[in-house]
């Protein structure tokens, strides 16, 4: 089973790729931005 992190890679990469097809997609900015603020999040917790 892959781990949060993993998932959350997983995740921007194909943010990414979406962005480079379609650059202006404000639902993918928006999707970022959530998960930038999650791994935000993630990272203050104590391992």
């Amino acid at each position: 089973m892959a781990t949060i992190t993993e998932l959350l890679f997983s995740h921007n990469e194909k943010v990414a790729a979406h962005r480079r097809v379609k650059k202006t997609n404000q639902n993918g900015d928006d999707m970022n931005r959530k998960n930038q603020d999650l791994q935000k999040i993630l990272l203050r917790k104590p391992g």
